[in-house]
C-alpha cells in the first residue's frame, strides 16, 4: 500500500521563465492555479513534472538547458548561470505529525540531470524507487495531466488504450520475457513439427525403400529362373547342334568315297571325247567355209531384187489389213442380224399394245352401260342448262382459279421433283462423306504406317552404328554439365547462399505453390511478380513496397478467404492477400510524371518496376505516387519543399512520407536481399535440374547395345514401306475425286434447298387462295344444281361430278398409259430402223475385195521377179549341197560326240550333284558350327556357365565380330572354319537338359526353341518392368536407423516444446493477472465515476464501461471505451461532442488513477472544453474525491466558476521589470460562500 502525503510546496531556481530562486506555495488539498495567459501556469506544471523525473521531450523542450532561464541573447553557455533546479517539499506521515521530504533535481552547467533526496545526491533508479513507494510512476504519469491530455486520451485509439493501461498497470515490464518465451515456445513448436515431417518423411522413405526391398528380391528370383531357362535353351541348341554334325559327318564321309569313284570314270571318257573332237573340228571348218560362199552369194542375189523384197513387204502389209477388215465384217454382220431381231421383237409388241388399247375402249363402253355414267338427253341437258348457267357466274372465278391451280401444280411437280433430286442428292452426299472419312482414315493410318515403318527402319539401320557415338555424345554431356554444375556452385558460393534453405520459407512456398493449384485466382507473391528494372532500384523499392513485399496477390476477396483458411488448416503461417477486385486506388498523377521528366534522377517508383499489366492494380496500391530520387538531399528537396508533399525514397533506403517522417537504417538492406535470392532459387532449380541430367547421362552410358538382327529387319521394313507407299499414291487419288464430287454435290443441295424453300412458300400461300375461291364456286354451283341434285339423287353436284370426273381420270390415265407404250415402242422401232448397219456392213466388204485383187496383182508381179532369181539360185543351190554335205559328216561325227559327251555329262552330272550335296552338307555344318561358335560368344558374353565346359576350349572361342575386305574374304573364311572346326573338340555334360528335350525330332526344333524364347521374352519383360533398386536392403536398414534417431530427436523437441509452452503459458497468465487486475479496476470503476461526473437532480448519470477486443490476450488487442450522456442514444465516443468527450476522457483519467493512486493530482486546464454546468459537475467530483480519499488536487484553470471553489489560489503573473514569472498565494478557506455547492 503506497504511503499517503501531499506537495507542501515547490521552489525553483532559474527553471523556465521563473527567474532566480522562488518558492511556490504552499499548496492546499485542493488548489487552484490561475494566471493571464503567457504567464508562466503551464511551466509551473513543468516543474512539478520536471522534479518528478519526466522527460525533456514531455516538457515542451528538447535538451535540458532549454529549460534554463535565461533572457533573449544571453549567452551562459558552459557558465555557473547554466544551472537550475526545481525542489519539491513533500509531506507525509500521520496527520499532526507530517514530515518534510524534499526531491530535488537539478540542471547542472554540463547539461545533465542531478538528483538528490534531503539533500542527498542519489541515482535514477533510488530517486524512482522513493516515488514509487507513495505511488508516484513516473513511466505511468499518474500524478499529472499535460494540457491537450483529455482531448489526447478522448481519441486515443483502442490499441493507444490497451498500452495505457499496460504501461499504468506494469504489464509492460513482462512484454520483453513474454515475447522471448512466445519466440522460445513457437520456435519449439516448429521444431516438433520439423522432426515430426522428418519422421514422416523417412518413414514413408523405409515404406519405400521396404517395397524396393522387396522388389528387389522378386528380381533376383527372376534373375535366378532366367538363368536356369537361359541355360536350358543353349543347352538345348547346343544339343541337337552336335546331333546333327555328328549325322552330316558320316553323309559326308561316304560321299566322299562316291566322289573318287566318278572322277576315274570321268577321265577316261574325257580321252576318248578329245580325239573324237579333232576329227569333228575339221569338218565343221569346211562347212564354214561353204557357208561362207553360199553368205557371199545370197547377198549378191538380195541386192538385185530389191522390188521382190518390196513386194512381198506389201503382200504382208495387205494380209494383215486384209485380216483384221474380215473380223470387222464379221463382227458388223452380227450386229445386223442383232438389228433385224429387235425390229421385229418391237413390231410384235407393238402390235399387241395396240390391241390392249382397243380392248379397252370397249370395256369402257361396256362400264358407262352398266353404272349409268352417261345422263339422259333431258337430264344432260338439264345437266348442260344448269352447268352454263353456273359457269357464266362462276366464269371469272374459275378463270382465276384455274390459273392457280395450274401454277400451283406445277410449282407441286416441281417440289416433288426437287425434294425427289435433293433426297438423292443428300444420300449421295451422305455416301461421299462416308466414303471421304473413309479414305481419310485411311491415309492417315497409312501414313501413319509409313512414318512408323521409317522411323523404324532408320532406328534399325542406325542403331549399331550410333553406339559408340551415343557414348561419346554422353561422355562429353557429362563433361559439359559437371562443368556447368560447378560454375553454378561457384556462383552460389559467392553469393554466400546456404545451400538448407529456412524450413518455414519452404513450407510457405509449398503452401503458395498448393494455393496457385486449389485456388485457380492466386496469382503469386509480390516479391516474385515484381522486378526493379536494374540492381542499384533494388534497396528503394524494397523500402518502398514495406510488409507489401511478401504479400499474396489474388484475383478477389473471396479467394483471399480461401487462402487465409487454407493457411490456418495448415499451420503454415499467415500472409498478406491484396485482392485486386476490391482495391482501392489513386490513378499515377500524369502531371507529376511530366515535371519528373526534367530531373537527372528522380523517376516515379512505378516506372522503375517490372510487371504483368494485369496485377497494375496491386502494384500501384503497394508504390503508390512515391517518388525515387538517387540522393537524400533530391528527395529531401521534393518532400518539402513542394506546395504538395511527395511521398519519396533515396537510393539508400531512406524514405520521407508526406507527414515528414523519414525512416530508414542499416537493417533495410535484408528485404533488397530478397531479389538476389530470386537470383539464387534459379540457380538451385539449374543445379537440381543438371543434377538430374547427369543421372540420366550416368545411366545412358551404362547401357547395353543391341546388335542382332537388324540386317534382316529392315529389309522386311524396306519391303513394307514399299507397299504402303504405293497403297498411300491410290489412296490419295480415290480421296481427291470423292472430296471434289463431295463438294459438287453440296453446291447443289445449296442451289436446290434455296429453290424448294421458294417453291414452299409461294405453294401454301397460294394453297389458302385456291381453297377460298373453291369455296365461292361451290356456293353458286349448289344453288344452281339443287334441284337437279334432287332429281338425280346425290347430295350435290360434286358428288357427281367427283364419281364422273374419277372415272373420266381413270380412262385418261389407262389411254395415256397405252399410248405412252405405243409411242415408245414406235420410237425404238423407228431408231432401230433408221440406224444404217448395213452400208456400214456393206463398205466393209467392199473393202475387203479390193485388198484381194490388189494381193493378186502383187503376187504376179513376185512371180515375174522370181524367174529372174532363178538362174542365180541354182549356183546357190550348188553350194548348198556342197555344204549340206559337209554338214552331214559334221552331225555324223557330232552324234558319236553327243553320245561321248552325254555319257561324260552324266558323270560330270553325278560328281557335280555329289559335289553339290557334300557342299550342302559342309554349309549346312559351317552354319551348324557357326551357331554354335555364337552361342559360345553368347555365352561368354552373357557370362552363362556351361557344365564341364573345359577354359582351354572357352579361352580358344575367337570373335567373329570382324569384317574382312572382299580380297581377303577368302582367307578370312578359311580362318573361320579352321577356328570353329577346334570348337569340334569341346565337350559338353548334357545330363541338366531333359530326356524329353534331347528327343525333339528336328522338325520340331524350331517350334520348341520358340517356346523358349517366348519364355525368356517373359522374364525379360517381367524384368524390365520392375526396375529394382538392388542396393535397397543396404537403403533400409540405414532408414530404419535414421527413423529411430529420428525419433529420438522428435520426443525430445516434444518435451523441450512442452516445457516451452509451460513456461510461456507462465508468463503468460502473470502478464494477463497483472494486465487484468488493472483493467478489472478501472472497468468497475469507471462507471461509477462517470456516473459522479454526469449526475444531476434529474438523472443519477450516464453510462460509462470498458469491452475487450480480445479477452484471452487483452494486452496484445485494443479496449474499446464507450460514454453515454443522461438522456442521450448510445453512440462511439468520437460522436460525442467536445464538452461530453472532456467528461468521459475525466472519468477515464479518474478511474486510471484510481488504480494506483498517487497522493496528488495535477491537472492543467482540463476544464477548457467545459460549460458551467460540466464544470460544476467536475468541481463537485474533485471535491468529493479530496475530502473522502485523501487526495490533493492541483488544477490549473482559467475558468472562475472552477477556481472560485478551490481551498486555496496560486496566482501566477508576469513580473515586467524582471521579465520573468512571480507568485502569489491566497487561501480561500476563510471565504466559505467562494466553495457553496450549487444543486443541479
Amino acid at each position: 500500500m503506497p504511503q499517503s502525503g501531499r506537495i507542501e510546496r515547490i521552489e525553483v531556481f532559474n527553471f523556465k521563465s521563473y527567474k532566480g530562486e522562488q518558492t511556490i506555495g504552499p499548496f492546499h488539498k485542493f488548489s487552484a492555479v490561475i494566471g493571464p495567459n503567457g504567464a508562466g501556469k503551464s511551466n509551473l506544471m513543468d516543474a512539478v513534472s520536471f522534479v518528478l523525473g519526466v522527460k525533456t521531450k514531455q516538457l515542451r523542450g528538447t535538451r535540458l538547458r532549454d529549460l534554463v532561464y535565461r533572457v533573449e541573447g544571453d549567452q551562459m553557455e558552459g557558465t555557473e548561470e547554466e544551472r537550475a533546479w526545481v525542489q519539491l517539499v513533500f509531506l507525509h506521515g500521520p496527520e499532526g505529525e507530517e514530515r518534510e521530504l524534499v526531491f530535488r533535481r537539478e540542471i547542472t552547467p554540463a547539461g545533465s540531470s542531478e538528483y538528490s533526496i534531503n539533500g542527498k545526491v542519489v541515482s535514477w533508479d533510488a530517486y524512482d524507487a522513493r516515488l514509487q513507494k507513495f505511488g508516484i510512476l513516473v513511466k505511468a504519469r499518474n500524478f499529472l495531466v499535460f494540457q491537450g491530455d483529455v482531448e489526447s486520451i478522448a481519441s486515443k485509439s483502442p490499441k493507444e488504450l490497451t498500452a495505457l493501461i499496460e504501461s499504468i498497470s506494469g504489464s509492460d515490464q513482462l512484454s520483453e520475457e513474454y515475447d522471448r518465451l512466445a519466440d522460445d515456445k513457437n520456435k519449439a513448436e516448429e521444431n516438433t513439427i520439423f522432426n515430426f515431417q522428418k519422421r514422416k518423411g523417412i518413414s514413408a522413405e523405409k515404406k519405400q525403400y521396404k517395397e524396393q526391398k522387396e522388389e528387389a528380391e522378386r528380381f533376383n528370383e527372376l534373375v535366378k529362373t532366367q538363368r536356369d531357362v537361359l541355360l536350358e535353351y543353349m543347352l538345348f541348341q547346343f544339343f541337337h547342334i552336335e546331333k546333327n554334325l555328328s549325322k552330316d559327318r558320316k553323309l559326308v564321309e561316304n560321299g566322299n568315297k562316291q566322289l573318287e569313284d566318278l572322277d576315274k570314270s570321268r577321265d577316261d571318257v574325257e580321252k576318248r571325247f578329245k580325239k573324237m573332237k579333232a576329227r569333228q573340228a575339221k569338218s565343221h571348218q569346211k562347212t564354214l567355209d561353204l557357208e561362207k560362199q553360199l553368205r557371199q552369194k545370197e547377198r549378191e542375189l538380195r541386192k538385185k531384187s530389191p522390188d521382190l523384197i518390196k513386194n512381198q513387204e506389201e503382200i504382208a502389209h495387205i494380209t494383215q489389213r486384209l485380216e483384221s477388215s474380215v473380223k470387222s465384217a464379221k463382227k458388223q454382220q452380227a450386229d445386223f442380224d442383232e438389228q433385224r431381231n429387235e425390229i421385229n421383237a418391237l413390231e410384235t409388241e407393238l402390235d399387241e399394245v395396240r390391241k390392249k388399247a382397243s380392248d379397252f375402249e370397249a370395256q369402257v363402253q361396256e362400264r358407262e352401260a352398266q353404272e349409268k355414267l352417261v345422263l339422259s338427253e333431258e337430264q344432260q341437258e338439264e345437266y348442260n342448262n344448269r352447268k352454263q348457267e353456273a359457269g357464266r357466274e362462276t366464269a371469272p372465278i374459275k378463270q382465276e382459279l384455274e390459273g392457280l391451280i395450274r401454277q400451283q401444280r406445277l410449282d407441286s411437280e416441281m417440289r416433288d421433283t426437287s425434294e425427289a433430286k435433293l433426297r438423292d442428292l443428300q444420300a449421295r452426299k451422305k455416301h461421299l462423306a462416308e466414303t471421304e472419312e473413309q479414305y481419310e482414315r485411311r491415309y492417315s493410318k497409312v501414313q501413319e504406317f509409313i512414318d512408323q515403318t521409317e522411323a523404324k527402319k532408320r532406328e534399325l539401320e542406325e542403331e549399331l552404328a550410333s553406339v559408340s557415338a551415343a557414348n561419346k555424345a554422353a561422355s562429353e554431356q557429362q563433361e559439359k554439365l559437371m562443368a556447368q554444375l560447378e560454375d553454378i556452385h561457384e556462383q552460389l558460393n559467392e553469393a554466400k547462399v546456404d545451400i538448407r534453405s529456412d524450413q518455414r520459407e519452404i513450407r510457405f512456398r509449398e503452401a503458395l505453390e498448393s494455393m496457385k493449384r486449389i485456388f485457380p485466382g492466386v496469382i503469386g507473391r509480390m516479391v516474385d511478380l515484381v522486378e526493379p528494372q536494374a540492381r542499384q532500384y533494388h534497396v528503394a523499392v524494397s523500402v518502398v513496397l514495406g510488409r507489401n513485399m511478401e504479400a499474396i496477390v489474388v484475383d478477389d476477396a473471396k479467394t483471399a478467404e480461401e487462402c487465409i483458411n487454407y493457411l490456418k488448416e495448415q499451420r503454415v503461417g499467415t500472409a498478406t492477400f491484396l485482392p485486386l477486385s476490391s482495391l482501392k486506388v489513386k490513378p499515377i498523377h500524369e502531371r507529376l510524371r511530366n515535371q519528373l521528366a526534367t530531373s537527372k534522377s528522380a523517376k516515379l517508383i512505378i516506372d522503375l518496376l517490372k510487371f504483368d499489366s494485369r496485377i497494375q492494380k496491386a502494384v500501384l496500391y503497394a508504390v503508390g505516387n512515391t517518388v525515387y530520387c538517387d540522393t537524400l538531399d533530391e528527395a529531401k528537396t521534393l518532400a518539402f519543399d513542394r506546395a504538395q508533399p511527395l511521398r519519396t525514397v533515396s537510393k539508400n533506403g531512406t524514405l520521407i512520407r508526406k507527414s515528414g517522417l523519414m525512416t530508414g537504417g542499416p537493417g533495410i538492406g535484408a528485404k533488397a536481399k530478397k531479389w538476389d535470392e530470386k537470383k539464387v532459387e534459379g540457380l538451385k532449380k539449374k543445379r537440381d535440374k543438371y543434377i538430374t541430367e547427369l543421372q540420366e547421362v550416368g545411366r545412358t552410358l551404362r547401357g547395353v547395345t543391341r546388335e542382332q538382327q537388324l540386317t534382316s529387319q529392315t529389309q522386311g521394313l524396306q519391303g513394307r514401306l514399299d507397299n504402303f507407299k504405293i497403297d498411300l499414291g491410290l489412296t490419295k487419288d480415290k480421296l481427291t475425286r470423292t472430296r471434289e464430287e463431295r463438294e459438287s454435290v453440296e453446291a447443289e443441295i445449296e442451289t436446290l434447298e434455296e429453290q424448294l424453300a421458294r417453291l414452299t412458300k409461294a405453294i401454301e400461300a397460294r394453297e389458302a387462295t385456291i381453297a377460298a375461291q373453291t369455296a365461292r364456286i361451290h356456293e353458286i354451283e349448289d344453288e344452281q344444281f339443287r334441284a337437279f341434285s334432287e332429281q338425280v339423287g346425290v347430295t350435290n353436284i360434286r358428288d357427281y361430278e367427283e364419281k364422273r370426273e374419277a372415272w373420266e381420270k381413270e380412262k385418261a390415265e389407262k389411254r395415256l398409259m397405252l399410248g405412252n407404250q405405243i409411242s415408245l415402242l414406235e420410237n425404238q422401232l423407228k431408231y432401230e430402223q433408221n440406224r444404217d448397219v448395213e452400208t456400214s456392213l456393206n463398205n466393209l466388204k467392199q473393202r475387203i475385195k479390193d485388198d484381194k485383187a490388189a494381193l493378186k496383182e502383187l503376187e504376179k508381179s513376185i512371180k515375174v521377179l522370181q524367174k529372174e532369181e532363178n538362174k542365180e539360185k541354182k549356183e546357190t543351190d550348188e553350194l548348198k549341197r556342197q555344204r549340206d554335205e559337209a554338214k552331214k559328216e559334221v552331225e555324223s561325227l557330232e552324234g558319236e560326240l553327243q553320245d561321248i559327251k552325254k555319257k561324260l555329262n552324266g558323270l560330270i552330272e553325278q560328281a557335280g550333284k555329289q559335289h553339290k550335296h557334300l557342299t550342302a552338307l559342309e554349309t549346312e555344318m559351317d552354319q551348324l558350327r557357326m551357331r554354335r561358335h555364337n552361342l559360345y560368344q553368347r555365352c561368354k558374353v552373357d557370362n552363362i556357365a556351361l557344365p564341364q565346359l573345359t577354359e582351354e576350349g572357352a579361352e580358344e572361342i575367337p570373335s567373329l565380330g570382324v569384317e574382312f575386305p572382299s580380297e581377303e574374304m577368302e582367307l578370312a573364311t578359311q580362318d573361320v572354319r579352321e577356328m570353329t572346326e577346334k570348337e569340334d573338340d569341346i565337350n559338353l555334360d548334357f545330363s541338366k537338359l531333359s530326356k524329353k528335350l534331347q528327343t525333339i525330332p528336328k522338325d520340331e526344333e524350331g517350334r520348341v526353341k520358340q517356346e523358349l524364347e517366348q519364355k525368356l521374352q517373359g522374364i525379360n519383360l517381367a524384368m524390365q518392368k520392375m526396375a529394382p533398386n538392388l542396393r535397397a536392403t543396404d537403403h533400409f536398414n540405414e532408414v530404419e536407423t535414421r527413423l529411430r534417431t529420428t525419433e529420438d530427436e522428435f520426443e525430445d523437441a516434444r518435451t523441450r516444446a512442452k516445457e516451452a509452452a509451460e513456461r510461456f503459458a507462465a508468463k503468460k497468465q502473470e502478464r494477463y493477472d497483472t494486465f487484468m487486475k488493472a483493467y478489472n479496476h478501472i472497468a468497475e470503476n469507471i462507471d461509477t465515476i462517470y456516473k459522479a461526473l454526469t449526475r444531476s437532480t434529474s438523472h443519477v448519470g450516464g453510462t460509462a464501461f470498458l469491452n475487450l477486443e480480445n479477452p484471452d490476450e487483452p494486452y496484445l488487442h485494443g479496449i474499446k471505451y464507450n460514454a453515454m450522456p443522461p438522456l442521450k442514444r448510445f453512440r462511439d465516443i468520437e460522436q460525442l461532442s467536445g464538452g461530453e468527450r472532456t467528461v468521459a476522457a475525466l472519468a477515464l483519467l479518474f478511474a486510471i488513477h484510481s488504480y494506483q493512486p498517487s497522493p496528488f493530482f495535477v491537472l492543467d486546464e482540463v476544464d477548457a472544453a467545459l460549460d458551467n454546468h460540466n464544470i460544476a459537475k467536475v468541481v463537485r467530483y474533485i471535491r468529493s474525491r479530496v475530502e473522502d480519499d485523501d487526495l490533493q488536487c492541483i488544477v490549473i484553470s482559467l475558468k472562475d466558476t472552477f477556481y472560485s471553489r478551490a481551498d486555496a489560489l496560486v496566482g501566477i503573473y508576469r513580473d515586467q521589470d524582471l521579465d520573468c514569472s512571480g507568485t502569489v498565494t491566497l487561501s480561500l478557506e476563510d471565504y466559505p460562500d467562494g466553495k457553496t455547492d450549487e444543486t443541479y
